[in-house]
């Protein structure tokens, strides 16, 4: 009821059906009903970060056409009794068809500027069935969301909830714990959606006797970048019976794989399966499908699905680039094994290639964040005249970190040519507001 309310309110303030509104990612009920409400207006949802500057809020008001904007000031102000008092009976609710754009979400920069990405309402449904699919959603799920809703992962995940009937339960994060888990135990949550940092977190600072925090718990949900397989086996230990699913996508391409690790928790690297609306191939750098199986048939992965973006903002060009007769080319190198599963080996930006040898950074990354002392870790290629580039590891480490044996813990654990040529310890480990590595920054550190 409150959406259609809100629904009325934006129609009284002049909005007509695919006119764009700005709502700023504020972690909370009032957010979800405003998304929904001007859906509902048939309105396009430009969902923005919560601490966005002015200065490029002003960039992206002014690239959408936006008038309306709902950031943390219109929130204060804003009172759902308001809502009703205003509301004018009888207004037309749009009923939109299902090729008009929904939403225009603005990737969080981990390569550059932030371009605009447009969906449409086929595109989102598509990946709401996706989701769907691919996980084993209980029949009245109480999903906890604790990643960012303006950001495509968390936003589709509390559609997906939406669709399948289910409750949902706003958090700003994990921090504090404490609350955390009163939230669990208070809600009696059964699913968790977070980003792989945030569980990385979770798990390192879990109180005594975890089991009790986690005992309606049915699945956790990671995806927005890559998970830990050594994070992933230990949550399986502490709560066994939970599943976790490891959920590949981005912002331009919906879900496209999901993966449930207590089936299949050797397959290291993982990705999962094709879910129903993914159709996916292996291209390589001809843009030539690849039909091998293994590390060494390794590609661009590329979909054609009803859930790809209609394309860029304002970008033909980009658009053109990376979307070729309805197939939507990715940067993310894959390879398949002879199941069908897929496993994602790296983006093309990242991989590291040592006298010619490719090598995915999230590997020395994985065994980095098991040496005792390591709080965050990235690594990044610098150029190297005898072997074209040589891996270099920076550490976000606490007092308890030894430098000493540091090279020996992972000269064990890795291949001679995948050890780190040089580590450096940092305070700060770059990452956008959703987790996600901004290697740019570490490269210019370089």
């Amino acid at each position: 009821m409150c959406m259609g309310f809100f629904a009325l309110h934006l129609r009284q303030c002049g909005l007509k059906p695919g006119d764009p509104v700005i709502i700023s990612g504020m972690q909370n009920s009032l957010f979800t009903v405003m998304i929904l409400g001007t859906l509902l207006a048939g309105g396009v949802i430009v969902p923005v970060e919560k601490k966005i500057v002015p200065g490029e809020l002003e960039n992206i008001k002014k690239a959408v056409g936006a008038k309306l904007v709902f950031g943390e000031k219109e929130f204060k102000n804003f009172d759902l009794k308001d809502m009703k008092q205003s509301a004018v009976s009888g207004a037309e609710i749009y009923e939109p068809d299902e090729n008009s754009v929904s939403d225009i979400l603005f990737t969080t920069g981990t390569t550059g500027t932030p371009e605009g990405i447009i969906h449409t309402h086929k595109s989102h449904y598509a990946t709401v069935e996706n989701i769907l699919s691919c996980i084993d959603m209980p029949e009245n799920n109480v999903a906890l969301i604790a990643a960012p809703l303006n950001h495509s992962y968390a936003l589709r995940r509390f559609y997906a909830n939406m669709v399948h009937g289910s409750s949902a339960v706003i958090t700003d994060g994990i921090l504090p714990l404490d609350n955390f888990f009163k939230i669990l135990e208070t809600y009696k949550v059964t699913s968790i959606a977070m980003n792989p940092s945030a569980f990385n977190i979770l798990l390192k600072f879990t109180p005594e006797n975890p089991a009790k925090y986690y005992e309606n718990l049915v699945y956790i949900e990671l995806g927005g970048s890559t998970a830990v397989q050594s994070d992933i086996k230990r949550f399986m230990e502490i709560a066994p019976g939970v599943k976790i699913y490891n959920i590949y996508g981005s912002t331009e391409a919906g879900t496209m794989t999901g993966f449930d690790n207590a089936l299949h928790i050797e397959k290291t690297g993982c990705i999962g399966t094709p879910n129903i609306n993914s159709h996916i191939m292996i291209l390589d750098e001809n843009m030539k499908a690849i039909s091998g199986f293994g590390e060494t048939n390794k590609g661009f992965l590329a979909i054609k699905s009803p859930i790809i973006m209609k394309g860029y903002l304002n970008k033909p060009e980009l658009t053109a680039s990376v979307l070729k007769n309805g197939v939507y080319i990715t940067k993310d190198v894959v390879y398949r094994d002879e199941e069908g599963f897929y496993y994602f080996v790296g983006r093309e930006s990242d991989i590291i290639s040592v006298g010619g040898i490719k090598i995915a950074p999230d590997e020395i990354e994985n065994a980095a964040k098991g040496y005792p002392g390591v709080i965050d870790c990235a690594c990044v290629g610098k150029a190297d005249n005898t072997a074209g580039s040589v891996p270099v590891l920076f550490l976000k480490t606490d007092e308890t970190f030894d430098r000493t044996n540091i090279y020996k813990y992972l000269s064990l654990r890795l291949e001679p040519w995948k050890c780190p040529k040089d580590i450096r310890v940092t305070d700060h480990i770059p990452r956008t507001f959703n987790g996600k590595l901004i290697r740019t920054k570490l490269r210019d550190m370089l």
